[in-house]
C-alpha cells in the first residue's frame, strides 16, 4: 500500500512526512513478498 498525500501523518505522536511512510510501506511489502512467494 503506497500512501500519496501532501499532508503529514502523525505516527507515535510525531508528525512525519508521508514519503517516509511510503518507504516503510514498500519495505514491508517487499518483506511480505519474500515471506509469501504466493504473492507476485
Amino acid at each position: 500500500m503506497i500512501i500519496r498525500s501532501k499532508d503529514k501523518v502523525q505516527v507515535c505522536g510525531k508528525s512525519k512526512p508521508v514519503w517516509v511512510l511510503d518507504t516503510d510501506a514498500l519495505t514491508v511489502t517487499h518483506n511480505t513478498a519474500d515471506a509469501e512467494p504466493s504473492r507476485a
